[in-house]
């Protein structure tokens, strides 16, 4: 799969989970002042409020962004940032490079997942 795939899959993704909420009607749209203004919908607010009973006031546990999966988080989104630099600017040869050091990474994480078990 190339980048350009992984990007478009990211962004479908998104855009159905925007739908899904709007059609669940946990989001609510209209215009004010000429902008697009998104808000959450009573039955929305109440989802938001069951997640936040299960999980706490954040996602990433007690720790909140000292977590070391908010840590894991922001240098994915990092990581996700340059291989778009490389795939947008780089040439033929550094998106070959950034592939096979791409799958390496994966590979080691999935390792250290099963060394986990």
């Amino acid at each position: 799969m190339s980048v350009e795939d992984l990007f478009q899959r990211l962004s479908v993704s998104l855009a159905i989970g925007l739908l899904v909420g709007l059609e669940r009607g946990w989001q609510a749209r209209e215009e004010a002042e000429g902008k697009r203004v998104f808000s959450l919908t009573e039955a929305g607010a109440s989802e938001a409020g069951k997640l936040k009973e299960k999980l706490g006031e954040s996602p990433f546990g007690e720790g909140g962004e000292q977590d070391p999966r908010f840590a894991l988080r922001q240098a994915a989104f990092q990581l996700a940032g340059a291989v778009k630099q490389v795939a947008v600017t780089g040439s033929g040869d550094d998106a070959q490079k950034a592939l096979e050091i791409l799958r390496e990474a994966r590979k080691k994480i999935y390792a250290l997942l099963a060394e986990a078990e």
